[in-house]
């Protein structure tokens, strides 16, 4: 079995992106709407439980012993003790009043329409709000992004600002360019 990461109760956030989510109904259609692989994301607290934003809303639970082997966690790169306490205090209050899953976001998203104002969002953009109100203009993952959070899970994993720290990327690399 994977193990996460070492760091797990150290207190450090880490960010995690499923290649696929086989428990998921909506995986097939994440897939297909988005074109790419990264169907789900979520953070991983500082104690190692999950906080995503799953249907129908913000919710927080245990690994699924079956999933560790597929997901990807990454480290937000620097980032601080200081910027972990603000990303669990945000987990809190977001708990305390869930934000619900926007299926239609996930929807505009894939037909290139700008997303509904309010609340509502899909997996990685949640997360991509949550480290936007956080953490510092230096330590965004899409900072050029056309809408604010508004990008899948398979684009917040192709950022350098995230460092994969346990899991096997199932990118391909690209094919050489043929020789003229």
């Amino acid at each position: 079995m994977n193990t996460i990461t070492p760091e797990i109760g150290s207190g450090e956030v880490f960010v995690a992106i499923w290649p696929t989510h086989a428990h998921d109904p909506m995986d097939a259609a994440i897939k297909f709407l988005t074109r790419a692989q990264g169907t789900h994301a979520s953070f991983v607290r500082g104690n190692g439980m999950i906080v995503e934003n799953f249907f129908p809303r913000v919710r927080q639970r245990n690994w699924n012993p079956r999933e560790q082997d597929a997901v990807e966690i990454y480290r937000i790169q620097d980032t601080t003790p200081s910027d972990w306490r603000e990303l669990e205090q945000w987990f809190d209050t977001e708990l305390a009043n869930p934000p619900p899953y926007s299926i239609l976001d996930l929807l505009r998203y894939a037909f290139d329409l700008p997303p509904v104002k309010g609340p509502g969002c899909f997996c990685s953009q949640w997360v991509l709000r949550g480290i936007r109100e956080c953490l510092a203009d230096f330590q965004q993952p899409l900072r050029r992004l056309e809408y604010q959070d508004f990008a899948p899970p398979s684009q917040l994993r192709s950022s350098p600002r995230l460092i994969l720290m346990s899991g096997t990327p199932t990118t391909k690399p690209l094919a050489p360019a043929p020789k003229c």
